[in-house]
């Protein structure tokens, strides 16, 4: 009998089996016999599965067989472990196991779907094709991706469920997207360096290099399978993202019914925000100047005294400063503008304020009363209105129905603090530039806003991929993976570390050109060197190196999507786009570029006679 004809009766057993078993059971539903038809059920459903398994165990030379065994194997386990903690009252273990397994099988699943689009015999698809496989035996990388598997399905479970709805889903949100971003960032850089470094070290590249395959086909196919990789992980991420978030959003009691709102318009939700303008009866420009002929009144001794460029930016910031921030007993106009669209789709709009008083006291609100186009809001009630009392450094959402639009598409919104001139409790409260006041409304649903925050990621992996290839092309694995390493930690603190230099070592001149720049701070070094001031020395050699360093590296801080997702804001196209041509292309072809060239002239394979 050939290998193929014992399929046929294993099968027929098999359906012999489950219609035995189903019949039997049926018959004793219809009875009424309940649990004895349950049971027969039961039996005939694990009396297959083992049945099943024996087949494909039998078949197990086949890379399928064995793999669908291995899967059905671990389905059973992790489903009679998850009914167990169902029976003991762990309902949120029980959905964490079953989620890290259906994650685990769509990651099998779409390995073997991208190992069949590789398939082609060309040079850089066969490398890609060959990385995967690499990847899953490498423990280093391997490491990453299970822990990535499992720690996402633990997320929504790890908040007591006694907090608010939209704290926890925010939580899931944030902690999802930062250690996906992270583990895959590690998982990147090992991998990419690991994969060239080991096939140096065992001399596996001088067998590949002799084949009709180039040095630059060799790196492409080596970063197509790890991009190919990082997308597949992404995808599998995004999913269980929005799965869990919807399942925490259907199954889990919100606290009130402004916790269910927040959770539905406010963080599951794309939205727009607009930062106001001055008010048509406020002028910047006045402001601004009266400020300067303060200062030159204050110098009018020095006949040589001329406002430096430095000195009119912050005399600018000071102005937009003072519209920001209300006095006791003032008020302040802010207009929004370009609100056409959101007056279209309707619905209600978020005015969202974070204030901060200048003289806080412990547990303080700020008492404000706000006009939206000339009219009280919140409306009075009984002829009596409530101002909006706002908690410091909180932000204070308050809804709007998007009808107060005019037909211009704009919004003007006059705050008047509440507290007297001669109450010094909290005196005048500021918005910061930024974030302290923005008008939001929606444009779109979280899902298509989540794929592009995923697409800004994959793009940044896209770079350090590249990075750790150019490394190990001419660096030992240790050294090439601190380097990436370095150069991954200075563009992820970016931000921060451009901030903390700036306080550390603030010498102007931040208007200038880099070309004029370099000269400024070559020119301020001489002066202290010449001063004997060696520690201002000091400092301005750290900034000067320092922000050589970060301007050799992209600023990951500019293509952070986790805030905006987090806080329910769309991700703005232009970031995404923004991240495919500097990111994706610039930073990547430069750092392909560099590695080639010293590929290229490594002396590896090289066929004498």
């Amino acid at each position: 009998m050939t290998r193929q004809s014992k399929w046929i009766p294993w099968l027929a057993v098999l359906a012999g089996l489950l219609a035995v078993c189903g019949g039997v059971g049926g018959l004793l539903l219809v009875q009424g016999y309940t649990r004895a038809g349950v049971s027969a059920i039961a039996t005939g459903g694990v009396a297959g599965s083992l049945w099943i398994l024996w087949g494909l165990w039998c078949w197990r030379d086949r890379l399928w067989a064995k793999w669908l065994f291995w899967w059905l194997t671990g389905g059973l386990a992790v489903f009679s472990l998850a009914g167990l903690a169902v029976a003991a009252g762990r309902d949120g273990a029980a959905l964490a196991l079953v989620g890290a397994w259906v994650m685990s099988a769509a990651f099998m699943l779409g390995l073997w779907l991208l190992r069949l689009a590789l398939s082609p015999g060309v040079p850089i698809i066969g490398v890609a094709r060959t990385l995967l496989d690499e990847a899953i035996r490498m423990k280093l990388a391997l490491v990453f991706i299970v822990g990535l598997i499992a720690l996402l399905p633990m997320l929504p479970w790890m908040v007591s469920g006694e907090s608010r709805l939209a704290y926890r889903i925010q939580n899931l949100l944030n902690w999802s997207l930062i250690g996906a971003s992270v583990m895959l960032s590690l998982m990147t850089i090992f991998l990419a360096c690991g994969t060239i470094c080991n096939e140096m070290y065992r001399k596996q590249i001088y067998l590949t290099l002799t084949k009709p395959i180039s040095r630059l086909e060799y790196l492409l196919g080596k970063w197509l399978g790890i991009v190919t990789l990082n997308l597949l992980l992404l995808v599998i991420v995004g999913a269980g993202v929005v799965v869990f978030a919807r399942l925490l959003q259907t199954t889990q009691e919100p606290l009130d019914d402004y916790d269910a709102f927040t959770v539905d318009q406010q963080i599951l939700v794309a939205r727009d925000y607009v930062r106001p303008d001055p008010p048509s009866d406020l002028n910047l420009e006045d402001m601004k100047n009266r400020l300067i002929e303060q200062i030159r009144a204050e110098n009018r001794d020095d006949t040589n005294f001329e406002l430096s460029p430095q000195a009119r930016r912050e005399v600018e910031n000071t102005a937009i400063y003072q519209w920001h921030t209300v006095p006791p007993g003032g008020d302040r106009g802010y207009l929004f503008r370009n609100l056409a669209s959101a007056k279209e789709r309707g619905g209600a709009i978020q005015l969202r304020l974070n204030g901060k008083p200048a003289f806080p006291a412990s547990g303080q609100l700020v008492r404000l009363a706000i006009m939206v186009n000339g009219r009280l809001w919140p409306q009075p009630f009984g002829g009596v209105y409530r101002p909006v009392e706002i908690p410091e450094n909180i932000p204070y959402t308050l809804d709007l129905p998007a009808t107060l639009i005019d037909h211009e598409g704009k919004l003007e919104i006059r705050i008047r603090n509440l507290d007297e001139p001669t109450d010094m409790v909290t005196g005048s409260v500021t918005f910061e530039r930024q974030d302290g006041m923005q008008l939001l409304y929606p444009v779109g649903p979280f899902e298509v806003n989540l794929a592009k925050g995923l697409v800004v990621i994959w793009l940044r992996l896209a770079f350090l991929a590249m990075l750790g290839l150019a490394a190990g092309t001419f660096l030992g694995f240790p050294v090439a993976a601190l380097a990436a390493l370095l150069v991954y930690i200075v563009s992820a603190a970016s931000g921060f570390l451009g901030e903390s230099m700036s306080y550390f070592a603030s010498f102007g001149g931040e208007e200038l050109t880099i070309w004029q720049r370099v000269a400024f701070v070559a020119a301020s070094l001489v002066s202290k060197a010449s001063q004997g001031e060696i520690y201002e020395v000091v400092k301005i050699i750290a900034r000067a190196i320092g922000s050589a360093f970060m301007f050799m590296v992209p600023s990951f801080a500019q293509f952070n999507p986790t805030p905006e997702l987090v806080d329910g804001r769309n991700v703005p196209t232009a970031m995404v786009t923004d991240a495919l041509l500097k990111v994706g292309v610039v930073w990547t072809v430069l750092c392909a570029l560099v590695g080639w060239l010293i590929f290229r002239a490594r002396e590896l394979a090289r066929v004498t006679v």
